[in-house]
C-alpha cells in the first residue's frame, strides 16, 4: 500500500467512516501485507475492512478483471488454475469459498464484500463451501 493510500484511510476514518471495501483481490500475499499493515498503523481497531472478492465465471472473465478491471488483483496462478479446470464456474465456486476461508485466518480481514457480475447465482453455494456462517 502506498503511503498516499494509508493517508486516505486515515482521513475517512477521521471523517467517520466505519468500513473500507476493497477492490477484487485474488492475490493472498498482497491481502495479508495490507491487512498486517491496517493492524500495525492500528486501523483494523477502529475500522472493519472487506476484501473484494467473487466467485470466477470463467477463465476470459479472470483474464478481463485481471487486464481490464482499474485495481483488480488476478495472479497467474488463479488464470492457470481456471485454464485448467474442467468446469470453470465450479472452479470460480471453489477458489472463491477457499479465498474466503483464508480470509477468517488473517487479524486485520473483518469479512468479504462479494462481486459476482453476470454470475450472481454462484454466491449462495460460494457462501456455503466457505464455511462462514450468519
Amino acid at each position: 500500500m502506498e503511503d498516499e493510500e494509508l493517508e486516505n484511510i486515515k482521513k475517512k476514518q477521521r471523517a467517520g467512516a466505519r468500513f473500507v471495501q476493497t477492490q477484487l483481490c485474488y492475490d493472498m500475499n498482497i491481502i495479508r501485507s495490507y491487512a498486517n499493515l491496517l493492524v500495525e498503523e492500528g486501523l483494523s481497531e477502529r475500522m472493519f475492512f472487506l476484501i473484494g472478492n467473487g466467485p470466477l465465471l470463467s477463465v476470459k472473465s479472470a483474464k478481463w478483471m485481471r487486464d481490464k478491471l482499474f485495481g483488480t488483483v488476478m495472479p497467474d496462478s488463479i488464470v492457470k488454475r481456471m485454464e485448467s479446470a474442467g468446469d470453470q464456474i465450479q472452479e470460480g465456486i471453489n477458489i472463491c469459498a477457499e479465498l474466503i476461508q483464508y480470509f477468517q485466518e488473517i487479524e486485520g480481514v473483518h469479512g468479504a464484500h462479494l462481486m459476482a457480475p453476470r454470475n450472481l447465482s454462484a454466491i449462495p453455494e460460494t457462501v456455503k463451501r466457505s464455511g462462514i456462517t450468519i
